[in-house]
């Protein structure tokens, strides 16, 4: 019975890496006019008071198990739908 569930365990754990390593292959760079800042850099533009929403991409159950405080749940899957929620504020930040 164990060798039956290590030889499961060992599929679906194959099957994870699979997955994971074509996820990452097919992934786009940002484009150009997307910028990229340091975890210090958004620490400090929060400390200095600066107006930054922080969007949180992981899907809903990942959010709900914690997340970076005052961070809005839009699912990677939605951003497409809702990027317009974003149009009018200065300084967003996806995570």
């Amino acid at each position: 019975m164990k060798k039956t569930y290590r030889c499961i365990f060992f599929l679906l754990t194959v099957l994870l890496l699979q997955t994971s390593f074509a996820s990452h292959s097919t992934a786009q760079a940002p484009p150009e006019d997307v910028q990229r800042i340091t975890v210090a850099d958004l620490k400090a533009r929060l400390d200095a008071g600066d107006d930054v929403v922080i969007i949180d991409v992981r899907i809903k159950g990942a959010y709900d198990n914690g997340h970076i405080q005052n961070a809005v749940s839009m699912p990677i899957s939605d951003i497409a739908t809702r990027h317009q929620e974003l149009k009018n504020e200065p300084f967003v930040v996806f995570y």
